[in-house]
């Protein structure tokens, strides 16, 4: 374990901006599950830090070197010369929610003027591409850096979106064509390739079936 003889001899202090001890965390999952004012004065191991920012390990330690990680290094006596670095991750957390915000606001403002660009686009095919990029940036933010709690939300979530989504269609569908007419082209069009996918998802291949 990389806390081992550490945990035991090392005083982190205090946080300047609660007054409350800090605290040494060694795993994502233990960050993730902390308040949010406890995540404030929680310091993590290089790896975990690696981890939960998505870096690679030579990238997090040049953001240690050059600072753009708040760290120190704790020893365990005095002839521990190499030490052990800690970084202060709230601060990078927030950072990079931050930064992931206004990607999602810039990747939104080029959607919205590229559907305005194309004059035969009526405002429901605007507002459903957009709502469907919106979801799409939000869930998948939360799968690739939200706690366990917020990755397995985002799949539910996911499921009831589509799921609206292809209830909407079909609804469309009826509407424009009438039910019986709708029943033949969604028995046709439809159906087989459903039971289809459910099928090689059920087996395994992914949809990957050879046709003659």
């Amino acid at each position: 374990m990389q806390l081992k003889g550490y945990v035991e001899k090392t005083e982190l202090g205090e946080d300047p901006e609660t007054g409350l001890p800090n605290i040494l965390v060694d795993r994502p999952a233990d960050y993730h599950s902390l308040e949010p004012e406890d995540k404030k004065r929680a310091w993590v191991t290089v790896k975990t830090a690696t981890e939960l920012l998505h870096l690679g390990p030579v990238a997090t330690y040049d953001q240690v070197r050059e600072g753009k990680l708040v760290s120190k290094v704790i020893k365990k006596n005095s002839d521990d010369k190499k030490g052990l670095i800690l970084v202060k991750i709230e601060p990078a957390m927030r950072n990079h929610s931050e930064a992931r915000e206004k990607d999602k606001q810039r990747v939104i403002r080029r959607l919205i003027r590229a559907l305005h660009s194309v004059w035969w686009l009526n405002t429901d095919v605007d507002t459903f591409v957009r709502f469907v990029v919106s979801q799409e940036l939000v869930l998948t933010e939360a799968q690739e850096f939200g706690s366990p709690e917020a990755k397995h939300a985002a799949v539910v979530q996911r499921y009831k979106t589509y799921k609206w989504l292809a209830d909407a269609a079909l609804s469309s569908v009826k509407e424009k064509f009438g039910p019986e007419e709708a029943a033949r082209l969604i028995d046709k069009h439809v159906s087989k390739l459903s039971s289809n996918n459910y099928q090689a998802i059920k087996e395994g291949t992914n949809g990957n079936t050879n046709q003659e």
